[in-house]
């Protein structure tokens, strides 16, 4: 077995792999790749495991940086390697800290990633994915929710909202995700980035839309995996949040995962009991702990790190969230070139 850097050729192999592989997460496609090279100042990192007949055997999506602002260091997409063999596994974590070192990166950060697979200096910083179980039975599914979020699921459809899946109203969805990144005093990633999702992963994206009296007001952003559809952003905007059009789009992800034939809603990763994570609760959902995994060279001092491991603003936050949103709208893609994932 040899581990190596993946090359653009070899992406079409890659993306068969992980559409036969039943525990595939959305940042393990192959179309990262472009997105990553088409729109952010990073290196794609994506090494793979290959055994003596050239036969795919594990991969592991990653990207080195060189941010001013988080120092140079090397990343793993969300979740990891996706293999069958915990010996593939470990020999790819091997590989990513020898990239790290021969790019001379601070630190390799593992996104979720299992613990124990790499040694040294390591700061840990919790998160929890919700995963909502599908099933077939759409009546035994609402039968489930609580009451109390039954009816506020109801009421925003007497509100005049409705959902709608629609791939080509990402720029719209995109105007209220910058709005919301703003609120929260987070920069935003740029609008290119969204929409090279949508011609990169094409098949496999899913837009799921809010609308009132025909406009959008909100959504997510879904990718979809052989067992499982993913939400990775959701935005609704914000004067609106007291008519409960959240709660419908949460529901119609549940619609949209049971149309699509998967096993899984994951609802991705939130701060442990957080606003979100306390939302995210009430569909029925497993909790699955993990860590985001700082792992430092041994001589290397633990500095600033990517994430926050709090609930509430930091001050910066603060200062961010009360720019203009034309001044964040411009500064945020800036700054985030070197960090595409926060």
């Amino acid at each position: 077995m040899r581990v190596e850097l993946a090359q653009e050729e070899d992406l079409g192999r890659w993306q068969a792999f992980v559409d036969e592989h039943p525990s595939a997460g959305p940042f393990h496609h192959s179309g990262w790749f472009h997105v990553l090279s088409d729109c952010f100042s990073v290196q794609p990192s994506f090494l793979q495991a290959v055994d003596e007949d050239n036969t795919l055997l594990g991969v592991l999506p990653a990207y080195f940086s060189s941010s001013l602002l988080a120092g140079k260091h090397l990343t793993t997409m969300e979740q990891g390697a996706l293999c069958r063999d915990r010996q593939v596994e470990e020999a790819l974590y091997a590989e990513a800290i020898k990239v790290r070192d021969a790019k001379n990166g601070g630190y390799l950060l593992l996104r979720g990633c299992a613990d124990g697979l790499v040694t040294g200096l390591q700061v840990r910083v919790p998160k929890v994915r919700t995963i909502v179980p599908i099933s077939d039975d759409k009546e035994q599914t609402w039968k489930k929710l609580t009451s109390n979020t039954r009816r506020k699921i109801r009421k925003a459809g007497k509100n005049g909202f409705f959902t709608e899946q629609d791939n080509n109203k990402i720029a719209d969805f995109y105007d209220i995700y910058a709005q919301n990144m703003r609120h929260l005093g987070t920069p935003v990633m740029t609008r290119r980035m969204m929409l090279s999702i949508q011609r990169h992963l094409a098949n496999k994206m899913r837009l799921y839309t809010v609308r009132y009296q025909g406009i959008v007001v909100g959504g997510s952003l879904c990718i979809l995996s052989s067992s499982t559809l993913s939400s990775l952003y959701v935005a609704i905007s914000r004067e609106i949040l007291p008519l409960y059009p959240t709660y419908l789009l949460y529901w119609s992800l549940i619609e949209g995962a049971s149309q699509s034939g998967v096993a899984r809603l994951d609802l991705g990763r939130s701060v442990p009991e957080s606003g979100t994570h306390k939302f995210k609760q009430q569909w029925g959902g497993i909790d699955v702990y993990m860590n985001y995994t700082y792992c430092y060279k041994m001589a290397s001092h633990p500095k600033g790190r990517l994430l926050d491991t709090g609930a509430d603003k930091t001050f910066k936050q603060r200062i961010w969230s009360s720019f203009p949103l034309a001044i964040t709208n411009s500064l945020g893609p800036m700054l985030r070139r070197q960090l595409p994932f926060l």
